[in-house]
């Protein structure tokens, strides 16, 4: 076939006369004013014929040309030689292709085979005449193959899923250095259920390559018979989650065939259930499901399984879960606090919830009323596995009516699993308040032996009226051991405080629980002083004072701190 030729014309005047639609117009009269206006002039003169001939025609032949200026005319020609060129064609050919519902009770991929064979004289013409080479491909399946996914007009509709994102990605990583490509063209029902490509997402990265182009076959009303629950993405927040924390389990689900179905959703950690709650699927795809639970105890990296169970009529069960992995850190810190409602309860609350390493929990206890089994449950130290327990401004008696047994596993816990215990001041702390019925019942209590004091003195130090309150001083060992290091270095700390104590600042304590520290055991790290004049712990380094902040450690290993 030889190659074919075009010539053709074009002008591109200039302005004015390219101003549509007046312009050209204006030039042709323009032209024929010219024309007769220099026909005139030479009407009259007295000269030969002949050289009034020659002299017309000369200046007519100028005008000629300054038109052709304005005009800028131009002739081209365009050769369309047959270089050998591809034309793409994908059929799908799953399982929903064999819906009757084409005319004539055929099924979709009966009557889009039908209809390739009626093409054939056309596609041989392509490839004879236009040197097109014809490729046609099954789409479907999920693990499609471009070299061994080629169409065969004897394959039965069989696939599970009509994956149209894989079929598109992969085609187009085979055929994107192609330079001369005529299209591409996809056939089928459109129900595209895939999951690892967006459909839409990958025919516009087409663009630049060829058109893609789209037969639907099939009546949009027909339901689909091609059921299936598939899990097809997940994910875990945080992806590094501190020991025993809360973590958020996120999936996505598509339920093809199954929209509205409640399902039981489980979670595995390294195959051993965790957690299983039931979701409603309300949407045919991407179904976001949420499950939160709690991280292991022990750090490291951990496998996670999310399931949803194999309904009646799925076409597959191989979707049905999806695995992930996330990273267990050993620095997340589970904390209970057990105390009133008050301001500083309040204020502790929300400096531990500020940080995300703890994963705090908290027992009100007002009153002395029974516990409630809620409360009984948090307070079930070995079930809980807490790091560490903070005691606030509480009895110990309405710790007890809560669960009778917490201050033994208490005590227990600090000695035996080194666990970290805080105890907090109040009217109802340590040994209590002469004037608060009931206070001071802490003594003799398995957690008054783990105590760094002795808290048998019992009563509160409180401000005098217009006195300034007392000042919290730290002592040598507070700023050493970094709990009372609130600045970079120690003389930095040192400074911080005196700030705090100034008496402009209305920063000092007006009352304060009286204890002493255990001899040989105990480390004090902060003292009260109520003197007026900021104590300057530069000059006194090891400040004296009834303790504030005292600790020890104990129990196996010294790893209980108190």
């Amino acid at each position: 076939m030889p190659d074919v030729t075009h010539y053709f014309f074009s002008s591109r005047p200039a302005y004015p006369w390219s101003e549509y639609p007046l312009g050209t117009p204006a030039l042709a009269l323009v032209g024929l004013l010219l024309v007769a206006l220099t026909l005139w002039t030479y009407r009259g003169q007295a000269v030969s014929r002949g050289r009034r001939l020659v002299i017309v025609s000369l200046r007519l032949a100028a005008l000629v040309v300054a038109l052709l200026t304005a005009v800028r005319p131009s002739v081209g020609v365009q050769e369309e030689p047959k270089v050998p060129s591809t034309l793409l064609i994908g059929v799908d050919l799953t399982k929903s292709m064999s819906v009757k519902d084409e005319f004539n009770n055929q099924g979709r991929a009966e009557a889009v085979r039908k209809t390739l064979e009626r093409c054939q004289p056309t596609l041989d013409e392509l490839r004879d005449q236009q040197q097109v080479n014809v490729v046609l491909y099954r789409l479907g399946p999920t693990d499609f193959n471009e070299a061994t996914g080629k169409y065969d007009p004897a394959t039965p509709p069989d696939g599970d899923r009509s994956d149209y994102g894989t079929y598109l990605s992969r085609v187009r990583e085979r055929w994107q250095g192609e330079r001369f490509l005529r299209g591409h063209l996809v056939i089928g029902d459109g129900a595209d259920n895939g999951t690892a490509f967006s459909a839409v997402a990958e025919a516009g990265r087409w663009k630049g390559l060829c058109p893609v182009g789209t037969f639907v076959v099939g009546q949009a009303g027909t339901p689909s018979e091609a059921r299936d629950l598939a899990a097809v993405a997940l994910s875990c927040d945080p992806a590094r989650v501190p020991i025993k924390n809360d973590v958020t389990i996120k999936a996505v689900v598509n339920a093809f065939g199954f929209a509205g179905a409640t399902v039981k959703a489980r979670v595995f950690f390294d195959d051993k259930e965790v957690v299983a709650e039931d979701v409603t699927l309300a949407n045919e795809k991407n179904n976001e499901v949420s499950v939160t639970t709690k991280a292991p105890a022990t750090p490291g990296e951990v496998k996670v399984r999310f399931e949803v169970p194999v309904l009646p009529g799925e076409v597959s069960p191989l979707n049905n879960s999806i695995e992930t992995y996330m990273t267990v850190t050993k620095e997340g810190v589970r904390v209970l606090v057990v105390d009133r409602l008050r301001w500083e309860e309040t204020r502790l609350r929300d400096a531990l919830r500020s940080e995300k390493r703890f994963d705090v929990y908290e027992v009100i206890r007002q009153g002395d009323e029974d516990g409630r089994p809620d409360e009984a449950a948090l307070l079930d130290l070995d079930a809980q596995g807490y790091d560490v327990v903070i005691i606030g401004n509480v009895a110990a008696r309405q710790l007890t009516r809560a669960r009778p047994d917490v201050l033994q596993k208490l005590a227990e816990r600090v000695t035996k699993k080194g666990a970290g215990l805080l105890l907090m001041g109040g009217e109802r702390a340590f040994g209590g308040t002469p004037d608060v019925p009931g206070s001071g019942d802490w003594r003799g209590t398995p957690v008054a032996d783990i105590l760094p004091v002795d808290i048998s003195a019992g009563g509160l130090a409180e401000a005098e009226k217009r006195r300034p309150g007392f000042q919290t001083v730290p002592t040598r060992d507070g700023l050493a051991r970094s709990l009372m290091r609130v600045g970079t270095d120690e003389a930095e700390s040192r400074a911080l405080w005196d700030d705090v104590n100034l008496r402009s600042n209305r920063s000092r304590l007006t009352g304060y629980n009286r204890f002493a520290a255990k001899a040989g055991t105990a480390t004090v790290y902060a003292v009260a002083s109520n003197a007026d004049q900021v104590v300057d712990t530069a000059k006194v380094p090891d400040p004296k004072g009834d303790p504030l902040l005292v600790g020890h450690q104990i129990g196996d290993g010294d790893r209980g701190r108190v």
